[in-house]
């Protein structure tokens, strides 16, 4: 049975009636939430008149549900009964909870000073535990003020769509003895050194023994290279020293070395100039030859070898002769004389006459017998 405190109140959009306290309609400001279809209305608004059960008449015929879907029977399941309810030892409407429901190690945490930070911890847990009754009324409150909707003013208008349903807790919630908190860590925080990859790095450093294989793989093919040019240089010495592009080197090689390089030669930079033969004005049975020996090439050249041939009118060679420096110079001219680039140099030299068939004549310059 209802006591006089408690109103009888129905939710205008399904029609189910249930009981309210003042202490509930005090803490939302007389909204409640139908338990049955999750509608806020004002319960006082909408609060109805006990009905004496003498005075009540008798109905055989069953009553129609107001909202064409519900029953009386919905009125008895969302029907609140406070006596027994109390009767309950874990319901959550006892002003008080009873110390034999913790245990002396969770009452002990009230005992004592609290410093700093563990203490506000230690409070704020007691605080919710001991005001999880009033969760639900202070979350209502919120929605309201933050999504205010009235209640419709007639009943039979259409009704407006239901709220979307929010996990809200219950009325009245059980309160159960909870397991004692772990103690908090209270030292300040620092970076979060856990969150931190632990796994290895892997370096990519270059294997030292593969290093000097490559290495020595490298001095060994540039040392095989070098001995091979040093082989071709040495055995072709006389001919590539006499190639100017390259002698250059051999100049630095022949220095380091104490060697002497060959003299360039170029017979055919060599070009005679006013070549005379007449008979030798003091020998009889001789002849005298003339030319001018003119060194076009880019460097300066040794005396020539001269090759001089006689020819008949059907050009047939009759007689001719090989003459060294020697022979046309003095020994010191000879072996150590040269002509200078782009300048001539006459010289005279005497044979014995060919005869009277040797009518033409030829001069040929050839590299000088060292």
């Amino acid at each position: 049975m209802a006591t006089e405190s408690e109103t009888l109140t129905r939710c205008p959009y399904c029609q189910t009636r249930f009981r309210v306290t003042p202490r509930q309609i005090e803490a939302a400001r007389g909204r409640v939430r139908c338990g049955h279809c999750l509608y806020v209305f004002n319960a006082v608004e909408h609060a109805e008149p006990e009905e004496d059960p003498t005075t009540k008449p008798q109905s055989t015929a069953p009553q129609e549900p107001s909202s064409g879907t519900e029953t009386d029977a919905d009125d008895l399941v969302f029907d609140d009964n406070p006596e027994e309810d109390a009767q309950d030892s874990r319901y959550a409407g006892h002003d008080e909870l009873e110390e034999e429901a913790f245990s002396e190690d969770f009452l002990a945490l009230d005992a004592g000073d609290r410093s700093g930070f563990r203490s506000e911890l230690d409070d704020l847990d007691s605080r919710e535990q001991l005001e999880d009754d009033e969760s639900w009324a202070e979350s209502l409150l919120q929605e309201v003020e933050s999504e205010p909707t009235e209640a419709p003013d007639k009943p039979d208008s259409p009704a407006p769509e239901p709220p979307p349903r929010e996990k809200t807790p219950d009325p009245e919630p059980e309160l159960e003895p909870g397991p004692r908190p772990e103690p908090r860590n209270t030292a300040p925080s620092g970076p979060d050194w856990q969150s931190l990859s632990t796994d290895p790095i892997v370096t990519s450093r270059p294997d030292r023994w593969r290093w000097l294989r490559r290495l020595a793989w490298l001095l060994g093919i540039a040392g095989m290279a070098a001995l091979l040019v040093y082989q071709l240089g040495w055995y072709r010495f006389e001919r590539l020293a006499l190639y100017e592009p390259i002698r250059p080197w051999y100049e630095q090689a022949c220095e380091w070395a104490g060697c002497e390089l060959p003299p360039l030669v170029a017979t055919d930079a060599l070009e005679p100039r006013r070549l005379v033969v007449r008979s030798h004005p003091d020998m009889a049975n001789a002849l005298l030859l003339e030319v001018t020996i003119v060194n076009e090439a880019g460097f300066d050249q040794p005396w020539p070898a001269i090759a001089l041939s006689f020819s008949n009118l059907n050009n047939d060679v009759v007689a001719q002769r090989v003459f060294q420096p020697q022979a046309y110079l003095a020994d010191d001219e000879a072996e150590r004389g040269r002509i200078p680039s782009g300048e001539g140099r006459r010289i005279r030299l005497g044979l014995q006459d060919p005869g009277k068939d040797a009518i033409n004549y030829r001069i040929d310059f050839l590299p000088a017998r060292q």
